[in-house]
């Protein structure tokens, strides 16, 4: 599999950064990465998720929550081709840190074998998805 690791500090509690990131309804509002999510937000629930990538259409697919810890962790699992081709285990991790603040860290790791060719053509798009989304999620959970 390969994984992507980004994290940033936020000057904001962990609860305060989980209500930002467990709001899918708000994601087209403040995140400009997954700019758009719908679903339940429970463990096993179902989302319905948009991400859209600097320069290239947005992109849609379904996932399923494998971790909803509040105000810990929040997972999901998605087939982004169908038949485990090119899949993704997408996780946010909350740290607290002291005075208050929380280290927001953002993996992801992907598998199948369309996912070699994929991320050698996109990797650094991620990336940058990646770093836009945390700096949005700092500014929102800070504001």
């Amino acid at each position: 599999m390969r994984k992507f690791r980004s994290e940033i500090a936020i000057d904001a509690t962990p609860e305060r950064v989980w209500e930002v990131l467990s709001d899918f309804g708000s994601y087209r509002i403040w995140n400009p990465f997954i700019t758009k999510a719908e679903g339940s937000a429970s463990l096993h629930g179902h989302l319905r998720l948009t991400v859209t990538l600097a320069g290239l259409p947005a992109v849609g697919f379904s996932a399923m929550l494998t971790g909803f810890e509040p105000p810990r962790r929040l997972g999901w699992h998605a087939f982004l081709v169908p038949g485990g081709m090119f899949e993704a285990l997408h996780r946010f991790e909350l740290h607290p840190l002291d005075s208050g603040r929380t280290l927001f860290v953002h993996l992801e790791e992907f598998g199948g074998w369309l996912s070699a060719p994929a991320l050698l053509l996109l990797g650094g798009a991620f990336r940058k998805g990646y770093a836009g989304m945390n700096r949005a999620l700092k500014q929102r959970a800070e504001s």
